[in-house]
């Protein structure tokens, strides 16, 4: 069973439109309509269950598929693809999965009898006649259908579709433009006519003298409405050329100044030009072309008693670029993190130069390092916060664990600032789940400790503790951010580690890796002071072999020699451990005379 599929549908009444970036359907009505297992649906159940769906009579009339699609992801060119066969619809699914993307359809009401002659030859071998009675769909589910006609002529409404400015009737026009395919579809009959579409360039004309014997289909009142059951909240997961985003014209509405400004930079991307801030205000933003002469000029403003932006002013150039640009300087970081906004946050990892090869191959510029990463941070930033707010919503969110987990331990320390004195800062927060607490219980008396730092752009450490269970398999006990691995953050977490973690457990064991921060800790703990809050008499410290075998490679520089000291760790037999013991001696003490020798003989 195939994934299911949300379907972006067009419908309704409206013009089909045309622009700088091909067809452009923002006159219709849509919204999305959810398909289970949509590879096992043909043509006429695709059909049947649309028609089904929008309130039509199906033994009167049916609906007609158009795809939206480009050929380039990089220079963007929206045309309709006819979807009449149950091959072109697989070949659609199939196109939408390789990049990523939901389908995007125009449907439209025809007469049953005309959408018999058109479908006559997409009918395939094997397929059979009757229309299936039941589809296994999500989302939008058929309406009931009321199978009565209208009676007077008056009920009807035109099918109203128009090509690009040319003067005639939208009756007597079929809409026949040109689709694209990938070369991998070879063969494949919708490629080869979109193919001759697009080479002959023309747009297929019916006698206007027989369009009064055509039957004239109804556009249900259910198309008046919103499709409730099929409708999904947007989540941010779309493509990034995304059709009609960076539309520029007379008349075109912004919600906000900075759509409007970002809509006027993609359209100098996309031109080769460059423009420079001239007017930017609450209410009014004008930018002008660089070169000196060129009367190339964008302006939108606030109406009165309006919340849009509104484009009044569209000015083309008229300078002549000599060379192409390489580096766009109207390109921001800014820019970027929106455009690129959905890749970013769903691969985290992604580094900056990944971020500038995919600059250049989907606008054919370079962008600096620094840009690219401020791109990421700000993506970033736009879905999980900043890193101030992080900083400020931990403790409200331990908060909240504390009084959803019952059990948990939760330490917040702050400091004050002279300056600000009412003004709190974090210190050091540590933390342990009620669940960790009590499976510590149950493991050996072992836990281990260590730091590592933290890479964001606020300084500090994280100091970790964890046990092992019966099975040797690792239970994360506790954690804590402190502003620093020494003396001070050390004894103060063995101190919480003790309160709630340890309690009255004796004898626990706490293996390291001899920081001296924890050495000074453990003997402060051990032989504690009289003011000493929370003794710890009984804690019992071990070496990290791992970490004692790295520090003894980083002075010997010898694998044989580390793998024998980590071996001379793992024996439990005193015979063992005083022969490798003896062994190890000697051929640390061989290595030190060849390396002072070695030493000499550089020096000479």
């Amino acid at each position: 069973m195939s994934e299911s599929v949300n379907l972006n549908v067009y419908y309704g009444a409206g013009n089909v439109r045309y622009n700088e970036l091909g067809v452009d359907l923002s006159k219709f009505k849509n919204g999305v309509m959810t398909l289970a297992d949509p590879d096992r649906l043909d043509i006429r159940q695709l059909k049947y269950w649309l028609t089904t769906s929008f309130g039509l009579d199906p033994e009167v009339c049916s609906v007609s598929i158009h795809a939206l699609w480009t050929k380039s992801c990089k220079n963007v060119k929206w045309e309709l693809m006819p979807v009449d066969r149950s091959q072109h619809w697989l070949s659609l699914l199939r196109r939408c999965r390789d990049r990523r993307i939901h389908p995007y359809a125009l449907v439209q009401p025809v007469p049953k009898e005309e959408n018999t002659v058109q479908l006559h030859r997409g009918y395939e071998p094997g397929q059979g006649s009757e229309v299936a009675n039941e589809i296994v769909l999500s989302g939008s589910q058929p309406q009931d259908v009321d199978a009565s006609q209208p009676e007077k002529e008056s009920d009807y409404v035109p099918h109203n579709v128009c090509g690009p400015d040319t003067g005639q009737s939208s009756q007597s026009i079929i809409l026949a433009v040109s689709g694209f395919a990938d070369g991998d579809e070879e063969g494949d009959e919708m490629h080869r006519v979109m193919e001759e579409e697009d080479e002959d360039g023309l747009v297929e004309e019916l006698d206007s003298e027989n369009s009064e014997d055509e039957v004239e289909v109804p556009i249900p009142s259910a198309w008046e409405q919103d499709i409730s059951t099929g409708l999904t909240v947007n989540d941010g997961h779309e493509t990034p050329w995304q059709y009609n985003l960076n539309q520029v014209q007379i008349g075109a509405m912004f919600d906000t100044k900075k759509k409007l400004k970002y809509a006027v930079i993609k359209w100098a991307m996309s031109t080769q030009r460059v423009f420079k801030t001239h007017i930017s205000s609450p209410t009014n933003y004008t930018v002008k072309c660089v070169v000196t002469g060129c009367p190339g000029k964008v302006h939108g403003h606030v109406p009165k008693y309006d919340i849009h932006w509104v484009v009044t002013i569209v000015v083309p150039h008229n300078c002549v670029r000599t060379n192409l640009l390489v580096k766009h300087p109207n390109l921001t970081s800014s820019l970027i993190a929106q455009l690129m906004y959905t890749e970013i946050v769903e691969k985290k990892d992604m580094e900056a130069k990944h971020i500038q090869t995919a600059v250049k191959v989907r606008w054919n510029y370079v962008i600096a390092y620094g840009k690219a990463w401020r791109a990421k941070q700000k993506a970033m930033e736009e879905r999980f916060g900043t890193f101030f707010d992080s900083y400020d919503n931990v403790v409200r969110l331990l908060g909240i664990l504390k009084e959803r987990n019952p059990g948990t331990y939760v330490n917040v320390q702050h400091m004050r600032l002279l300056s600000i004195p009412d003004f709190k800062v974090l210190k050091r927060v540590f933390f342990s789940f009620a669940m960790c607490i009590e499976a510590f219980r149950h493991c050996p008396s072992v836990m281990f400790v260590d730091g590592t730092f933290l890479t964001g752009q606020y300084r500090g450490q994280i100091l970790t503790a964890i046990g092992v269970d019966g099975n040797n398999q690792i239970i994360p006990l506790t954690m804590a951010f402190v502003e620093g691995e020494n003396f001070l953050s050390w004894v103060w977490f063995f101190r919480q580690v003790k309160i709630a973690i340890v309690k009255d457990r004796p004898n626990v064991c706490v293996i390291h890796d001899r920081h001296a921060g924890i050495l000074k800790a453990v003997k402060t703990l051990r032989n504690p002071a009289d003011d000493e809050p929370t003794p710890w008499r009984d804690l019992q410290s071990r070496w990290c072999m791992r970490h004692l075998g790295a520090n003894f490679f980083s002075q010997f520089k010898n694998k044989r020699l580390m793998n024998l000291f980590k071996k001379l760790c793992k024996q439990s037999q005193q015979r063992k451990y005083e022969f490798i013991w003896s062994k190890l001696d000697e051929f640390i003490k061989k290595q030190v005379r060849q390396g002072r020798k070695w030493k000499k003989i550089r020096l000479n």
